[in-house]
């Protein structure tokens, strides 16, 4: 999966998204996923967001940051994000900076 490109993909329903990360999710693409999530919340008026990473194989700690800081934000709105589908290993990241603390996480693939 290193060489796949990284891309988002946003799946809106009426007051939720799903947002599907594909390839690797690093700070480099921080920008990318804060525009979205700024489009969706604020010109879509969207409070709740799912991070669907089924098909990202790796997440860095400054794309970690970026959901914790997302998750502020919805949360001081009403909402929330939830994190479904991190593969194991990614969800093994997570846990050991306690993301898991402050983001729920559903469905960790094998």
């Amino acid at each position: 999966m290193a060489n796949s490109p990284t891309m988002f993909k946003a799946v809106k329903d009426v007051d939720c998204a799903v947002i599907s990360v594909t390839g690797e999710f690093t700070f480099e693409h921080t920008g990318e996923f804060r525009a979205l999530l700024k489009k969706l919340t604020g010109q879509d008026k969207l409070r709740n967001i799912s991070l669907d990473l089924t098909e990202c194989g790796f997440v860095d700690s400054g794309c970690m940051g970026a959901m914790a800081q997302a998750q502020k934000e919805l949360s001081a709105r009403g909402g929330s994000l939830l994190i479904v589908n991190a593969r194991h290993e990614v969800h093994k990241a997570m846990r050991q900076i306690r993301l898991d603390a402050v983001i729920p996480i559903k469905g960790i693939k094998k």
